[in-house]
């Protein structure tokens, strides 16, 4: 709603001859920190820029936003989807700010947002099947696969400046996820993914609970679990096969002491000994 009402005021102001391109965000001399907000809301402010262009791209983004944001915010809780969201708008912004010196132009648009929005999804929900164009079925870790890959061949046509956005909106994105991930709140078993959140009563819905049961199947934090679960039987495996390695060559040297003398030991085999007898 937000979108389509910054889309129509858009309209009306450039057909009103208003110049809206104070409000992308620039770099250098024509920065000014209120286009961190505004560059949020526009979808092109060049002018003449052709209206059932930036019509269809609202509608793609409102789309995308309703269809995949709106499972988020069911998942996380509004606050922490907002806050994701905001996160990976920043992120575009400084990975554009980084480059901004090599590449002096304008950007605008929720790009940035909508991709690490897609990296979430995409990371949480890997196999759960989407419509492609509304017909073809696809999921969503080839999607979003797909998507880099277009996106890399968009950059070889000239358009990197979309490019560095979207990255740097997926980028942001990740490593939030990755950081939550790391501590087990990503997809936690709360009911919101996220520890603090209070939108307990979503678990107990039909939604919620098909949240609960995809949470325990897939996604970056089983994922993890799964990771850290290997490597913890890793360890303890290594230690079974090093105190029976020990205690073999324990039975080894009772056998010599026992065949040749307590002499007949190196004073090497006899350290061993002892730190066998202390630790058995």
């Amino acid at each position: 709603m937000l979108l389509g009402a910054a889309f129509v005021l858009e309209v009306i102001a450039g057909s009103m001859g208003t110049n809206l391109s104070p409000l992308a965000l620039h770099f250098g001399q024509n920065f000014h920190p209120a286009q961190i907000l505004t560059h949020i809301f526009v979808t092109d402010p060049r002018p003449g820029a052709h209206f059932l262009s930036r019509l269809i791209s609202v509608f793609f983004e409102g789309i995308i936003i309703y269809g995949f944001g709106s499972q988020l915010e069911i998942l996380w809780g509004r606050r922490h989807f907002l806050k994701y969201f905001l996160i990976s708008l920043l992120g575009g912004v400084l990975v554009w700010s980084a480059v901004g010196s090599v590449l002096p132009v304008a950007v605008w648009g929720m790009g940035a947002g909508i991709a690490g929005m897609l990296i979430a999804y995409a990371v949480i929900w890997p196999d759960r099947q989407v419509l492609l164009f509304f017909v073809f079925p696809v999921k969503m870790k080839w999607l979003i696969l797909g998507l880099f890959i277009f996106i890399f061949l968009f950059a070889l046509g000239g358009s990197l400046d979309t490019v560095v956005l979207y990255s740097g909106g997926a980028l942001a994105g990740a490593l939030y996820l990755f950081y939550h991930a790391r501590r087990g709140r990503v997809m936690a078993e709360s009911s919101s993914g996220f520890q603090g959140s209070t939108r307990s009563s979503s678990i107990s819905s039909g939604i919620g609970a098909e949240h609960l049961k995809e949470k325990k199947s897939g996604g970056l934090f089983s994922w993890w679990e799964n990771r850290q679960k290997k490597k913890r039987l890793a360890k303890k495996q290594a230690e079974i096969d090093r105190r029976i390695s020990m205690k073999e060559e324990v039975d080894r040297l009772l056998e010599k002491i026992s065949n040749e003398g307590m002499d007949s030991l190196t004073r090497k085999e006899k350290a061993f000994l002892d730190d066998a007898s202390r630790e058995f």
